[in-house]
């Protein structure tokens, strides 16, 4: 069969065309992104207008004399002028020259220290200018640092990152653009700094050449637009990095739900059933994907390049090929992403965190370097985007593009190794063999798990187990033609302790072939090795006599498969998504053939309103079955596989469903599965029954009624004063020794032998006669069913005992003691829960391998060369200049720079300077080049220089002097070549002043990475019990064992708390001995402080997300964790890099606790290594004390960390505190409303009445208005009773459908309704779990709308989902709820003993649950209904999908139960689950109350006529002879039916067998049985028998008639 990447390229297409809001909210946030990070960077300057940029302006600015530009700047802002120079020599004994008698105007005093730590460390911006470090001073060369206070003293603002150095982008201050005094000034000469870096020169040069020489320089201003960004502002660069990072989040998402919602529906395992490897699957879903990024990477391409010339300097060739490339590696990484999960939103919100953890640790990396290095290469393959802001930053300064192409290209390999090996070893939900190979990479996998080949010692056989005797099975006839069989099938144990042991099975043409059996049988895994998905241990599948696996692609095309996922397109018409299958199944493309099968199938869809144009995602989950179904038979599919395909589905959707199988079975092989007997019954042809992995029986449902059964089963509807004897003793005239099997109500059942048929006759007229003398109702002969074939095959003998209890009460505790034992309880069961929790350990370890990263980014990456900044200007090495001798003018043409963004350094290389002979004033202006023109000096004659300064470029100033000194020093000292480097070296400033600057910004931030990502991971493993509590209702079995909800969150809270103080401290430990610098015992002891005081407000955020996401354990977890990520460390990192740590956003974020967790942790570190820096510059300073550093040192004036003022940490406990409030506030605010809300409504429900209509149920309607009359004081003295209970409130009308029924004591009343009825919903409101406001339920005594309290003592419940805890063991759990429920410690033991011996649960009680099978796990949870002897027991579907040793076992203790005066509620959808236990059935679909009685006169009422079976005898001594014989015998016995009825159907023949529905309305068993033994010789019968209808035909028959009459109403 051809796959075609086009096929599922068009159908992709129409995705993209079915979604336009997606692409629309992408690009808007593309254009937002771009238009931020490119067009409006966010620079702390004003940029220029278009005016400015083509106007160039020039001033001349004061001579370089004096400081009286700074002194007049000073005195107008009222302060005074520093007048003391501190200066320090490194090398005093080499040094020539002396600087003690340098003097400039105005400073007064000149102090010399002998290092530079101890001059710096003395440094007192008050009073002293600067700080001058003399390097190398000698004849031949002046290396010189100058260091000025890192705060500009000619600029008042309240934004520190203004003011500071290092982190300028140009000469002009914003504020003083438009201001006259100022706008001529470059900030370097306001501070005076170059005018102290040219009299140094000048001092120097005059002890050098020994004279008194003058060089006169005249400096000229001038602004002209340049593309050159000298600064690193963190507000700039964060937020272009944040812009440029998340502009392609959206998009990531929206391909992870869809790609991942194709995952989660197996989609790829069926496509390659039909031909597509997954490779090209994927291509075609990628291709269409490639474009649809392209499209983004369009817009940007507009927004970066046409409109606005110079923002971004790389070229599009190169910004097409990034973006391309990063394009390739997002989709891999998407297709990575869901390979690894099982759910869709799993992917996106694990996509999410990934996200959002990458970028908020590597974005320290991809802002500090400027260049590419090995630990960004490696960060960058790690997650592609980790390097998309770093390539997108260097293509828009046009400085590199080959390292981020590079490292993109690297990720995709990297990613596609890992597809490689996902794949291969986690191909799809049911898959587990491939015999492809997905990549290259895959062939090599394959080859080294190759499966083993068999022994060639012919003596050496596989054991089997036992065969299944041919008595149980049902051979073919002639006529059949096989197409599949299953040959010895043995596998291992799976994972849900499944194997199938010597499966043998013949799948015939023409028949559905149903797999009969319960829950972890091995159903599925037979259809997951018929479908090719799992190659057997032993045994083989066969085909035509070929085996599957070695023929695979010879019989491919012939399988399809149809699991419990829909293979569905959510935004495909039903129609296309039909002609989708059709073209991938087909061998070739046949319009006239698809047509016709559309027509065909949407003919079948018809009763299921799905129309041919509407969209799948608008279609309910039964109209999706029925489009799968259709799916799965298109193309003529000759074995269709089918696994519980009608689990899920509506009662009318069920039948129909089964009503297409059989319509479309011809021609094909059907196999199907399912727990559900009557199922098998109404769609099997043949039905298997499988227990344990083994095959029982097989064959025709007439063989297994036969050959199976017991007799027929005689039913009398007595009436209630009837005697029982008197109808015994008539029996026993004809059938001697026949007693009663069964006794329910008004209901006798006898089974009388099969053999004893001939003389039913006459006992059946006896009966009639004297029916109404003896009180008989209705009587039925009947067949034993295909449910009583199942229960009785797979049942064995048990050791089951259960004891007397009619006596037995056990002693409770005082009230006053039960709430400590209930503490106590859940105290022991938090221990339990946390001992299995291996979450934590998972964080410990994330936590060990961030430090480890930290460390490792701390030590090798983000470390400067030295704690003072130092920004190396103009000359490092002796350079040339003879060449610019003869130069008129000597321009920069451009720099070098360091590889740290954090360095500003700019210094001259080979090629900085350029040579021309014109002004610089001509020259700038007959440039068309305006970019970088960093400066120029122009030379007027041997000692009169012009300097040309660019304001637009700052340190350009420093910059222009040192070239200009340099070119002096070339010219005057000719034979010495004297170099003079020099570096602006801001001086260092207390940490906490300077926690933005450059050299330090990001040291404060390595341990709130390693806690940020640590914390919400550990944190969110508490939600993981809460979840698994609400998600299989056990907190609901805890609220009726009597714990409060106070009580419940106190011991939480207690426990949670003292756990995370463990983690606490094991995360202390692994600090103290991680290699992370800087930390003393007493800042760990802080940091751990801070972090117990946040797990109070962390606990309570996780307590309230648990109240509302509850649905899956995992996405849970993984939206507990990205919410703390948010608001956590990626908040933080927003904080500090974006909006500069400012007092709003800090006030705004901090009421988050996980970002105060950051910001104290970071002030704790902050601290701490201010601490160390006053240490070793107390250590460096002889006349340092360090109990008085602050007078010594005017910058190590430290105080207690307990403080408000930064970087204390009383700010962030005190959020903390507060938001720990408010969140418990909240809890306690949701749990009351909760609990307010659950019996009310919005709307008033006195204006609201209970529903009638005139089609309603005789007895429903004689019911309603019996218990509607009941008062409250009558009410409250029933055991049980529901009182107009509806399904919900409706929002416009004033009535609405409800129930009402009374169950006595010793009664069970079954609920019974089709699948999807919503049972188990009215089971939780009777149980106080889902709400209800209009009716009331009274449990013996207490109403439980006013009384929940004390109505729940009366109760137990036995939720649906096995309402257990995985890690307990039955044992513990039902320990557990013996303290909750108040028996006495001695008294445990006892009840443990009765309950394990009643439910056989000897050999299991110290097993943990998990490793149970389901039988025995639901036998626990309804034992944990019966502890303590509630009077009504509320059971959810009890046995469905058991084993029938499970079943029997728990409908004989629920027997007892009754019979001892219990009353049982069950819900339920089997018809011999019914028949054992219910008194009373309730026929209950969607609130509305159908039918009520016992189910004899259920079935009476609402079905009409039976169904016979009849097998005829084949006879011939030919083929021929013996078909010509059947031929006719079918013809003579047509005609008998018809004659017992003329409307009689045949519904269903195979072979030999017949099944007939005959719609008698009253039966005369008498006469039918009398007829059939007289005339079975005559028609050749071999045997028969006789079935009644079931309650699933008299629920459809009350349905149709139902809608028939709401139909004709309208």
């Amino acid at each position: 069969m051809p796959a075609s990447i086009k096929t599922i390229m068009a159908k992709y297409m129409k995705f993209e065309l079915r979604s336009p809001q997606k692409t629309i909210a992408e690009v808007l946030i593309i254009i937002i992104c771009y238009i931020l990070a490119v067009l409006y960077p966010g620079a702390n300057t004003r940029e220029l207008s278009d005016e400015e940029v083509k106007m160039l302006t020039i001033h001349d600015t004061n001579p370089l004399e004096n400081f009286n530009i700074l002194q007049s700047l000073l005195a107008d802002a009222g302060h005074s002028m520093p007048t003391n120079l501190l200066f320090s020599i490194v090398d005093k004994h080499d040094s020539q020259i002396h600087f003690e008698k340098f003097k400039m105007e105005p400073l007064t005093e000149l102090r010399e220290y002998t290092t530079q730590t101890a001059m710096l460390n003395r440094f007192n911006t008050k009073n002293d200018i600067a700080a001058v470090t003399m390097h190398e001073v000698s004849p031949t060369r002046l290396n010189i640092s100058i260091h000025f206070p890192s705060k500009f003293r000619t600029i008042e603002s309240d934004r520190e990152t203004e003011l500071l150095w290092a982190i300028r982008c140009n000469g002009i201050y914003a504020d003083d653009i438009d201001n006259k005094k100022l706008n001529l000034q470059d900030l370097y000469i306001r501070e005076g700094f170059v005018q102290l870096q040219h009299q140094l020169f000048l001092y120097w040069l005059q002890q050098v050449l020994k004279n008194n020489g003058t060089v006169n320089v005249t400096v000229k201003t001038f602004r002209q637009h340049t593309g050159w960004k000298v600064c690193t502002s963190r507000a700039q660069s964060y937020s272009s990095n944040i812009l440029y990072s998340f502009s392609f989040f959206l998009p990531f998402l929206n391909l992870l739900w869809r790609f991942g919602r194709e995952r989660e529906d197996n989609i790829l395992a069926h496509h390659w059933r039909y031909g597509f490897k997954y490779w090209q699957y994927w291509m075609g879903n990628c291709i269409i994907s490639y474009i649809h990024l392209l499209l983004l990477d369009a817009f940007i391409l507009v927004l970066v390049l046409i409109p606005f010339e110079g923002q971004f300097e790389g070229t599009a060739v190169q910004i097409i090929i990034y973006l391309m490339i990063y394009n390739i590696a997002l989709l891999t990484a998407v297709i990575f992403v869901v390979s690894i999960s099982n759910k869709a939103y799993h992917a996106v919100l694990f996509g999410a965190v990934i996200w959002l953890t990458m970028f908020s640790l590597f974005s320290i990396l991809v802002e500090f370097y400027r260049h590419m290095t090995p630990l960004l290469f490696i960060s960058f393959i790690g997650f592609f985007n980790n390097g998309f802001c770093f390539g997108m930053r260097e293509l828009q300064r046009n400085e590199e593009s080959f390292y981020p192409i590079l490292s993109m290209i690297a990720c995709c390999i990297f990613y596609w190794i890992l597809i490689s090996l996902t794949e291969y070893f986690h191909p799809g939900r049911y898959i587990k063999t491939l015999d492809i190979n997905l990549f290259w990479f895959g062939y090599f996998i394959a080859k080294m798990h190759k499966k083993l080949k068999q022994s060639k010692d012919k003596n050496k056989k596989p054991i089997y187990e036992k065969t299944l005797g041919w008595e149980n099975l049902e051979f073919g006839n002639y006529g059949n033609v096989e197409m599949m069989r299953l040959k010895n099938i043995h596998t291992e144990i799976n994972s849900e302790g499944v194997r199938l042991k010597n499966i043998t099975m013949r799948i015939y043409a023409n028949e559905i072939s149903v797999l009969l059996g319960p829950h972890c049988s091995g159903k599925t895994t037979t259809i997951q090795i018929a479908a090719g998905w799992k190659r057997p241990t032993l045994g083989s599948v066969q085909i035509d006599g070929k085996d599957l696996y070695d023929h695979w692609h010879e019989y491919r095309s012939q399988i399809d498969v149809c699991m419990s996922n829909n293979i569905l397109f959510d935004l495909l018409t039903a129609e296309e998504t039909l002609v989708y299958y059709l073209n991938v199944k087909l061998p070739k493309f046949d319009g006239q053939r698809i047509n016709m099968e559309l027509d065909t199938f949407f003919a079948h869809l018809k009763p299921a309103h799905i129309e041919r144009k509407i969209l799948v995602r608008n279609l309910d989950f039964s109209q999706k079955r029925l489009l799968n179904l259709c799916c799965t038979l298109a193309g003529g599919t000759k074995i269709v596989l089918f696994d519980e395909p009608t689990l899920h589905m509506f009662g009318k959707d069920q039948r129909l469903f089964w009503r297409i199988l059989h319509k479309e079975k011809y021609g094909r092989a059907i196999l199907m599965t399912t727990f559900d007997a009557a199922e098998a019954d109404a769609v099997g042809d043949r039905v298997a029954i499988i227990g344990e992995g083994s095959l029982l029986a097989y064959g025709t449902p007439f063989f297994l009624r036969i050959k199976f059964g017991f007799g027929i089963d005689l039913i009398i509807v007595k009436s209630a004063t009837t005697s029982t004897e008197a109808i015994t003793e008539l029996i026993h005239k004809f059938i001697p020794g026949i007693i009663p099997e069964n006794e329910i109500g008004e209901l006798l059942y006898y089974k009388l032998p099969i053999e004893m048929r001939p003389k039913f006759q006459n006992m059946l007229i006896h009966l009639e006669k004297e029916q109404k003398l003896l009180g008989i109702v209705d009587m039925r002969a009947i067949s034993s069913d295909l449910a009583e074939v199942y229960m009785t095959l797979s049942t064995r003998n048990t050791k089951q005992v259960i004891r007397d209890d009619k006596n037995l009460q056990y002693e409770l505790i005082p009230p006053k003691e039960l709430p400590k034992q209930q503490t106590y309880a859940l105290l022991n069961k938090k221990l339990i829960q946390q001992a299995s929790n291996y979450i934590p350990l998972i964080a410990i370890g994330v936590s060990i391998f961030c430090m480890l990263l930290v460390a490792a980014m701390a030590k090798y990456n983000l470390q400067l060369p030295s704690k003072y900044h130092s920004m190396r200007l103009g000359f490092v090495k002796n350079l040339d200049l003879t060449e610019y001798s003869n130069c008129k003018l000597v321009y920069i043409k451009s720099v070098r720079r360091s590889k740290f963004l954090g360095d500003n350094s700019m210094m001259f290389h080979e090629n900085s300077f350029g040579c021309v002979n014109m002004t610089y004033e001509e020259y700038l202006r007959g440039s068309k080049n305006v970019k970088n023109k960093f400066g120029a000096v122009q030379i007027n004659d041997d000692n009169n220089y012009e300097l040309w300064i660019n304001q637009r470029i700052f340190h350009s100033a420093p910059l222009v002097l040192n070239l200009m000194h340099n070119l002096y020093l070339g010219g005057v000292v000719r034979d010495s070549s004297p170099l003079h480097p020099m570096a602006n070296s801001p001086q260092i400033m207390p940490l906490r002043e300077r926690i933005h600057l450059i050299d330090q910004d990001r040291t404060h931030l390595l341990l709130p990475l390693v806690f940020g990502v640590a914390i919400p991971i550990t944190l969110a493993c508490f939600i993981i019990p809460l979840v698994d509590e609400r998600k299989y209702h056990l907190l609901t079995l805890q609220k009726l064992a009597g714990v409060s909800m106070t009580r419940y969150w106190l011991v939480n809270l207690i426990w949670d708390i003292s756990t995370f103080f463990c983690y606490t401290i094991v995360f202390t430990i692994i600090l103290a001995l991680s290699p992370v610098e800087g930390y003393s015992f007493s800042d760990k002891l802080y940091t751990m402080l801070i972090i117990n005081i946040y797990g109070f407000s962390g606990i309570g955020l996780i307590y309230v997300l648990s109240l509302y996401f509850y649905w899956s354990i995992w996405s849970t977890y993984l939206i507990a964790v990205l919410i703390q990520i948010i608001t956590g460390l990626f908040s933080y990192i927003l904080f500090v890099g974006v909006f500069d740590a400012s007092d709003w956003a800090f006030y705004m974020w901090a009421i988050f606790p996980t970002f105060s967790l950051m910001e104290g942790i970071s002030s704790v570190y902050t601290h701490t290594k201010e601490e160390m820096y006053c240490d070793e510059a107390c250590k460096d300073d002889d006349k340092c004390n360090k109990n008085d550093m602050c007078n010594t040192l005017p910058q190590c004036c430290l105080e207690s960390i307990f403080k408000f003022h930064d970087p204390g940490i009383l700010w962030p406990i005190l959020f903390m505190t507060i938001s720990a409030i408010i969140i418990f506030i909240i809890l306690y605010v949701i749990e009351h409303v909760k609990a307010r809300n659950r019996f009310s409504t919005k709307r008033d429900v006195r204006t609201l009445r209970s529903a009638t209509h005139p089609y309603d149920d005789r007895e429903v309607m004689q019911l309603k208005q019996h218990i509607a009359h009941q008062d409250l004081e009558s009410s409250i003295r029933k055991r049980f009773m529901v009182d107009q209970l509806e399904y919900k409130i409706p929002k416009k009308g004033d009535t609405l459908n409800t129930i009402s029924f009374l169950a006595e004591p010793g009664q069970c009343i079954a609920i019974y309704g089709s699948r999807h009825s919503n049972k188990s919903y009215f089971a939780g409101q009777v149980v106080g779990e889902n709400t209800f406001a209009f009716g009331d339920v009274f449990v013996d005594g207490a109403e439980l709308k006013y009384e929940p309290e004390k109505a729940f003592k009366k109760l137990s419940y036995v939720p649906q989902d096995h309402g257990l805890w995985n890690s307990f063991t039955p044992r513990q759990i039902l320990r557990f709820f013996c303290l909750l429920r108040g028996i006495e410690y001695k008294n445990i033991r006892p009840v443990l003993r009765d309950l394990s011996s009643a439910f056989s649960m000897g050999s299991y009680m110290d097993k943990p649950i998990m490793l149970l099978s389901v039988d025995r796990r639901r036998k626990v949870n309804i034992a944990l209904a019966l502890i303590a002897h509630p009077t009504v027991v509320i059971l959810d579907e009890p046995t469905r999908g058991l084993t029938p040793k499970a079943c029997r076992e728990v409908w004989n203790v629920l027997r007892y139960k009754r019979y001892m005066g219990k009353t049982l509620i069950i819900t339920t959808t089997d018809e011999h689950e019914l028949e054992a236990l219910s008194d009373r059935l309730l026929i209950y679909n969607r609130g509305e109350m159908w039918a009520y009685g016992n189910i004899q006169n259920l079935r009476i009422r609402y079905t009409k006529g039976f169904f016979l079976y009849i097998k005829l005898r084949i006879e011939g001594s030919t083929a021929e002879e013996a078909k010509d014989n059947l031929y006719k015998d079918s013809n003579n016995l047509v005609r008998f039916v018809t004659f017992l009825h003329e409307d009689s159907e045949l519904q269903v023949r195979i072979d030999n067998c017949f099944k007939f529905y005959l719609p008698v309305p009253i039966v005369s068993y008498s006469f039918l049985y009398g007829s059939m033994e007289k005339n079975k010789r005559r028609l050749n019968i071999s045997d028969y028998c006789v079935s009644q209808g079931t309650l699933l035909d008299a629920a459809d028959a009350i349905e149709a008639f139902r809608n028939k009459k709401t139909d004709g109403n309208k």
